[in-house]
């Protein structure tokens, strides 16, 4: 799928380049998206495979969807042009897609190391924050409000 979106890196690059920032010490993002064009199952078990072992400290995870003017937009047939004002990033109107965007999550976000990872690398004004945004949360789920 790399070569699909024309990344010029590897798998391999990636692996690397995740075990040297973590070395030095940077906390750690990736991107990955499920649902490119050519995308078949295995490719998808792979995408979480490496998520999973590069484990990043934070993870961004969209469906594709290919924007107007892009190389990939303009060689799609008429019919499979996409409605914009009923996608977006983490949600379309597949069913398959939307299953496979939250196992994807699900699979990650899951694994007690990553678990470790994140609350071992929190700061004290990230916990703050969570500890914030957790108690909003929970008034707005049981009370129908949260203060700001």
């Amino acid at each position: 799928m790399l070569d699909a979106i024309k990344k010029n890196i590897t798998v391999d690059d990636v692996i690397h380049g995740f075990e040297a920032a973590k070395r030095a010490g940077f906390k750690t993002k990736a991107f990955f998206m499920v649902g490119l064009p050519g995308e078949e199952d295995e490719d998808f078990l792979q995408s979480v495979r490496l998520a999973k072992r590069i484990n990043p400290h934070y993870l961004w995870l969209s469906i594709f969807l290919p924007l107007p003017g892009s190389e990939i937009y303009e060689n799609l047939t008429t019919e499979d042009k996409v409605d914009f004002s009923r996608e977006s990033f983490f949600q379309t109107n597949s069913r398959e897609l939307n299953l496979k965007h939250r196992k994807f999550l699900l699979q990650f976000y899951s694994q007690p190391r990553y678990i470790k990872q994140f609350l071992s690398s929190l700061t004290w004004s990230e916990t703050l924050y969570f500890m914030h945004t957790a108690w909003n949360f929970t008034r707005l789920t049981l009370f129908g409000t949260a203060k700001t």
